[in-house]
């Protein structure tokens, strides 16, 4: 349910981004066939389930993938990765198949997660709710945008719900994106004991942490 939720919230500030850009300013979006080999992905975690939930849905494997102008993608990973892992095990000669099609964002990455931080703040400022303050700060952590300002965003949804395992969760990552690897394990510990602690992403956050060293 958490994944839905905020796989459903990115999806619908992306989407908004690009339907206000196309109606303020549409030569600032674009669609053509993209080499899959230059596109560099932003997300460092893929969902298995949905990977395969995708594949059996064809309207959904062939939307385009958004991407900004300096080739980084920021909504369609899963399909992107799936339609990849098909031309490389494809033995048909066909300089095509390495190609997909790609909506672009005419702004550079940095701008977009910048545009895309100020409209969560936006947010936060009217509704001060635990979701936005930790999907915000997960971003910042994930993409190692600010991510001291991600833990600080991940804290204040966890003053209004302490014992949610899917913040301790963003808590123990941005720990770990730190090299703060005794914190981080602390945390995850007890993340794998509360309710939500057995979802997929939890399960694989804790397999990595365990690896983790500390910085000298």
């Amino acid at each position: 349910i958490y994944k839905n939720v905020i796989d459903e919230l990115s999806d619908n500030l992306i989407d908004k981004y690009v339907d206000k850009t196309k109606q303020d300013k549409p030569t600032d979006i674009s669609t053509r066939k993209v080499d899959m080999s230059d596109l560099i992905p932003t997300k460092s975690e893929l969902s298995s389930s949905k990977i395969k939930g995708i594949s059996l849905d064809k309207e959904e494997l062939n939307k385009p993938i958004v991407i900004t102008n300096d080739n980084f993608i920021i909504d369609g990973h899963h399909r992107w990765y799936i339609h990849k892992s098909k031309s490389k095990s494809s033995s048909v000669e066909d300089n095509d198949k390495n190609f997909i099609s790609c909506t672009i964002i005419n702004c550079s990455i940095d701008k977009f997660l910048k545009k895309i931080s100020q409209r969560f703040e936006e947010l936060i400022d009217k509704d001060n709710n635990g979701l936005y303050l930790n999907y915000y700060g997960y971003i910042l952590i994930e993409h190692n945008v600010d991510i001291k300002k991600g833990i600080a965003y991940v804290k204040r949804a966890l003053e209004i719900e302490p014992n949610s395992a899917y913040y301790l969760d963003s808590l123990a990552w941005g720990y770990y994106k730190m090299q703060e690897c005794q914190a981080s394990m602390d945390v995850i510990k007890r993340v794998i004991t509360l309710d939500g602690g057995n979802d997929p992403e939890v399960l694989n956050h804790y397999a990595i942490i365990k690896k983790c060293k500390n910085k000298k």
